[in-house]
């Protein structure tokens, strides 16, 4: 007769470690180039750590012998830890210290092993011995512009963690290194967070100091870093710019003179000439220290005025003859600013639409009462030498007629007033 004997596992879960403590920990499971490990435990500092310990569960249903075995460089085991018939083990780390552990688990229908490295990260101080910012065009014999790139690099030193792992022998524990440049003093100057060291940053525009701190990500999943040291740069700025070029335009006396000027949809400032306007760069940055000013008319830059103050006034008035070609007070001008460091520049320009003079005077006005009153243009808008005046009466006929802008009419026909 055929008897049936059943048999009731425990279900299983899947064997985990978890490490545990006041300080910072991490727990990093089976990686390929690890292939003998379980899982790394990394805590930030064993000895400050409050109880440190690695805990084990192989199924959280039955109960097993734990026999914990220090293993060394040598692959040569030493007994530290049992627990009989429990459901859970517990390794203090304080007391173990670091290294690679053999989990022996056993039971009635168990007989298996895992195996857990534990680093305590404060054997592995970093030293940030400097920081460098490159901007001279070159950094590991690659070229760049450094007007418009920076390179920031921290020069440090770092032990290797070595972990024993049981296939593959001793094997070098390489976290990322991640760097966190930030500035101290603004809110425009880039930061950088990441791998990369050198790394490149946009133009650094303004003098500024600059902390990099260095930290270890074990493991990628996990937002926490083990924080390493910092340090801090100053910074002079070489790269410049600036928004433009603001203008302000000189009101000119006189109340019948027009002077209306306007900028348009292009950015172009316009106005009737004579247009006597000063000029300034428009928040050039920190490292500037050299302007220079180039106003010309059409395509003439081969007689273009130059200058090299910060700030420059220039009366618009007519092109300057070429050719015999006669003068014009209906002219396109463009004032140029360039802004520099000795090493990086930029510029900016500004387009003025010069438009003919204009006079608006009345055609009506009273004299006599013993004033002594005349008629006369204000000429601080006219060329003196160009200057043609003519008046007519009601009916036509020229009755006066003047070219010294120094004089006017007084009203009189003849020498005596008269109904004109």
């Amino acid at each position: 007769m055929l008897s049936t004997v059943l048999l009731f596992l425990p279900l299983r879960t899947q064997a985990q470690f978890a490490a545990s403590a006041s300080g910072i920990s991490y727990e990093m499971g089976r990686n390929a180039a690890f292939s003998g490990l379980d899982t790394i435990v990394v805590f930030e500092n064993t000895e400050a750590t409050s109880n440190p310990a690695i805990h084990f569960t192989y199924d959280g249903v039955d109960t097993y012998t734990y026999t914990w075995y220090q293993v060394d460089a040598g692959g040569n085991e030493t007994e530290i830890h049992q627990e009989q018939n429990v459901l859970e083990t517990t390794l203090q780390v304080s007391g173990a210290g670091e290294g690679t552990f053999r989990l022996h688990i056993s039971n009635i229908l168990v007989n298996t092993n895992k195996y857990c490295a534990v680093v305590d990260y404060a054997n592995y101080p970093v030293t940030l011995n400097e920081l460098k910012i490159h901007d001279d065009g070159e950094v590991n014999g690659n070229t760049f512009d450094p007007c418009l790139t920076a390179y920031l690099e921290a020069d440090y030193t770092h032990n290797e963690i070595t972990v024993y792992d049981p296939v593959r022998g001793n094997q070098v524990l390489s976290p990322r290194k991640l760097f966190a440049w930030t500035w101290t003093d603004g809110a425009t100057t880039p930061d950088y967070t990441g791998q990369a060291n050198p790394a490149p940053v946009a133009a650094v525009f303004s003098n500024s100091e600059y902390t990099c701190r260095i930290s270890d990500d074990f493991f990628s999943q996990d937002p926490n870093q083990m924080e390493g040291p910092e340090a801090t740069i100053d910074y002079d700025a070489i790269a410049v710019s600036l928004q433009g070029i603001k203008y302000t335009v000189i009101e000119r006396p006189g109340d019948n003179e027009y002077i209306k000027y306007e900028e348009n949809a292009a950015g172009q400032l316009t106005g009737s000439a004579p247009l006597d306007v000063t000029f300034e760069a428009d928040e050039p940055t920190e490292a500037v220290q050299h302007y220079q000013w180039k106003i010309w008319h059409g395509t003439d830059t081969a007689r273009a005025y130059t200058t090299n103050s910060e700030t420059t006034r220039y009366n618009f008035t007519t092109p300057i003859p070429n050719n015999g070609e006669e003068e014009s007070n209906a002219a396109d001008y463009t004032v140029l600013l360039v802004v520099s460091s000795n090493v990086c520049d930029s510029s900016a320009t500004q387009e003025i639409k010069l438009r003919t003079s204009r006079l608006e005077a009345p055609n009506l006005f009273v004299i006599g009462f013993g004033a002594q009153l005349d008629y006369r243009a204000d000429y601080s808008s006219i060329q003196p030498d160009s200057f043609r005046g003519y008046i007519y009466n009601r009916w036509g006929r020229k009755v006066y007629e003047w070219s010294d802008l120094t004089k006017g009419w007084d009203g009189r026909l003849h020498g005596s007033h008269q109904d004109v």
